[in-house]
């Protein structure tokens, strides 16, 4: 009989990015709910060739300082919880904190952001690994394309 092992987190991404993405159609509706948990007035949606070649989802919410936008890409970082307390009336459609990086884990993803008009963040990930970080000009808010 085989041993129990842990299985690497790159395998555990996958496992999860499986429940989380089962399709194109389950990555719109991850960033868009992400989206509305920022508190964005606007949501713009861009798919190409049914979400196989980009999904774009662009935002007015609060945003992301640099270190919120590279850290939203790990396993369980949210903002939304903080407690198990707090998963009783959980008013947001996200907190479990899986969304980005079993998108990320899949995908080639930017994540373009920041909380005020100005000075922003761009991250460029690919196979969950973050391959770029550097500042951006930008309004306030986030665009993450797949």
């Amino acid at each position: 009989m085989p041993r129990i092992a842990i299985l690497p987190n790159a395998v555990a991404d996958q496992i999860a990015a499986g429940e989380v993405v089962e399709r194109p159609a389950s990555v719109v509706k991850e960033l868009v709910e992400n989206a509305i948990d920022a508190g964005a007035s606007t949501i713009d949606i861009t798919i190409e060739e049914g979400g196989r070649a980009l999904i774009r989802i662009a935002d007015d919410g609060c945003g992301m300082d640099r270190d919120d936008a590279v850290l939203a890409l790990s396993r369980h970082a949210t903002s939304k919880i903080t407690t198990a307390d707090q998963l009783v009336g959980v008013r947001s459609f996200g907190f479990r904190g899986e969304a980005l990086p079993a998108i990320a884990s899949v995908s080639e993803l930017v994540i373009e952001t920041a909380p005020d008009d100005g000075a922003g963040t761009f991250v460029r990930i690919a196979a969950g690994a973050v391959l770029e970080t550097r500042a951006a000009a930008r309004r306030r808010g986030t665009t993450v394309s797949v």
